[in-house]
Order: structure tokens, then sequence, then C-alpha cells
């Protein structure tokens, strides 16, 4: 269930850079360029930046969360001058081969070897919501009955099953978080695999993610 806007915004405002302070210092590999930076590094004060972080670039979901993004989800944040990256674990050379298998923009994917941003984060990681938590059954049930799961059936017809680097990172969940500057003005965890972005969700916005005002309102409906 979502959480109302009006919450949403106290939990926000009483811990507004605790989200960023976490995460500085924490080292990704830009995949485009194949260099490691500091992920706090790639937006400005004055930006509004939407990270999603997947689990690991060989998780099916995740390669379907990646063309649902491209498809639905960057084209309307880049349109309102909103920075977006995914964050995946893998390594940087990985990261173009998953870039090429899911025609995601390399330039925005960032490979996460060693799962720092997840830990800063603390994204959920263990074994009951990884394979046991029912809410995943559910969210397939629910690609099934919006369009027969198309895109997901498009990942599995080409999935690539990459084992990821280290120990325990296959179960690893993901999640998203929107920063304004060193603000944090939305976070959202998975709670199990496969429960990422309700995409009809994100299309049916009108408001520009610009308004910072504004984006509590927009993402209230967006994710569950």
């Amino acid at each position: 269930m979502a959480t109302s806007a009006a919450s949403m915004q106290d939990a926000t405002s009483q811990q507004s850079s605790r989200q960023y302070e976490n995460l500085k210092g924490s080292l990704v590999y830009q995949v485009a360029e194949q260099r490691k930076t500091d992920i706090t590094e790639l937006w400005g004060d004055n930006d509004i930046s939407v990270i999603f972080w997947a689990r690991s670039m060989g998780c099916f979901f995740c390669q379907e969360l990646a063309r649902e993004l491209k498809s639905d989800v960057l084209p309307k944040l880049q349109a309102e001058g909103i920075k977006s990256f995914l964050v995946s674990i893998g390594s940087p050379e990985r990261g173009l081969e998953f870039a090429e298998l899911t025609s995601f923009p390399s330039e925005n994917l960032l490979a996460d070897p060693e799962n720092v941003t997840y830990d800063a984060l603390g994204l959920t990681r263990n074994t009951l919501d990884t394979y046991f938590n029912p809410r995943t059954p559910l969210a397939i049930a629910e690609r099934v009955r919006k369009d027969g799961a198309k895109v997901l059936r498009e990942a599995l017809s080409t999935w690539k099953p990459w084992i990821p680097p280290g120990k325990g990172q296959a179960e690893q969940q993901g999640g998203c978080f929107i920063f304004k500057g060193k603000e944090c003005v939305y976070e959202y965890k998975d709670p199990a695999t496969g429960r990422h972005v309700n995409i009809d969700e994100v299309r049916a916005q009108h408001c520009s993610l610009c308004d910072v005002n504004h984006a509590s309102l927009i993402l209230d409906g967006v994710y569950r």
C-alpha cells in the first residue's frame, strides 16, 4: 500500500540528508566510460536525480526492469531535465553486455560490483524476501493481468543468467531514491523479488518532477 504524500513528506524532512550522506563516497562504475566515480558526484545541488536500483545484471526481473525504464520512464524524466540512473550489481564490463541485451542506455547505467551503494542505503538482502515472499508471485500475476506479462516474457526470451560477482549478492533487492541536490525527497525499497515500479501509474502522471513540491504527490501513486 502506498504511503500518503503527507506522511512521506514528514519522514523525508526529518531525514533529508541521511541517505545522501550514507551514499557519499560510494564508488560505482559509469558503464559507458568504464570509469569509477563517487555516485553523489553525478548530480549537483540544483539537480533532481531519480536513481533506480536493480538486483543484479543476471536477474531476469532486472533485465525486464531495464527494458521498461528505457521505453516508458527515462524519456519522460529526460524531457523534464531530470537526471536518471539505473544501478545494478555486476562488473563494468558486464554492464556493457547488459546494456546491449536490454537496449538500456549505457550512459545511464551504473555498475556496483561490490554492492556498496546497496549497503549504504540499507536495501533488503535476505533469503526469505528473495525466494519466499508472496509478493513475488502476486507481482507476476499483476503483470499477467495487465498485458500478459509482455515485457517479462521478452526478458525471459533473451535472458542471460549471469552470476553476481560476490557471495550472497543473489539475495539483494533493489529500490528507488529521488534526490533534490543533497536532500532525499523520496525513498522506496523493494520488499521482494520482482516487486518493481508500476509502469502504468508512472505513465499516468501529468505533474512535473522538476517541481519538488509535487514530487511526493507524483510518486505517491507510482510505487507499492
